[in-house]
């Protein structure tokens, strides 16, 4: 908002006109943020009011269950079963389930972004992904298999397919839920 030129100039108006632009199961989740980020901005005297107001509000039920602890042993089974079978897939449901990355995070990760190194791979908007040593032995396992694709020198991304050879873009996030 271009009239605004600091964080004490912030109305309710303006988060609501904010809130608005988000999806109904965000708009909860994001308004309570806020309103913890103003009540801290204000203890700490970087502004002179909260401008939003706490209310109570409804909660939406959960969508999709989270696993159980029994579903959880059986997938990290399967992951370190899987790591010379399918290393590409086990690689995929191992970053999904160990560290929570969305398909379009593990789209858009290159081949510098691993630091294999220090363990870690950078990803963009959020702290980096410290890899455990399971998660090594998966990407040298997917690494080996990804240097006998031919186009693989000239890809910057660390995750591609032969069906788009020329093209050095991102794989779409349905490649990523059909592998895992």
């Amino acid at each position: 908002m271009p009239d605004l030129t600091g964080w004490d100039m912030v109305q309710e108006e303006h988060i609501h006109a904010f809130l608005l632009t988000l999806t109904h199961k965000h708009r909860e989740l994001v308004r309570k943020d806020l309103h913890m980020f103003f009540r801290l901005a204000r203890k700490r005297r970087i502004i002179t009011h909260v401008p939003i107001m706490d209310s109570p509000a409804k909660e939406l039920p959960q969508t999709v269950e989270p696993l159980k602890v029994e579903e959880q042993k059986v997938l990290a089974h399967l992951i370190r079963e899987s790591a010379c079978t399918h290393p590409e897939e086990a690689l995929l449901v191992a970053l999904c389930f160990y560290h929570g990355l969305s398909s379009s995070q593990i789209c858009h990760l290159k081949t510098n972004s691993v630091d294999v190194e220090r363990g870690v791979i950078l990803v963009g908007g959020r702290p980096p992904v410290y890899l455990l040593a399971e998660d090594f032995l998966l990407l040298e396992q997917f690494l080996r298999k990804r240097k006998e694709l031919p186009y693989a020198k000239r890809r910057s991304h660390l995750f591609i397919s032969n069906n788009y050879k020329l093209n050095d873009e991102p794989l779409g996030n349905e490649y990523v839920r059909r592998k895992i």
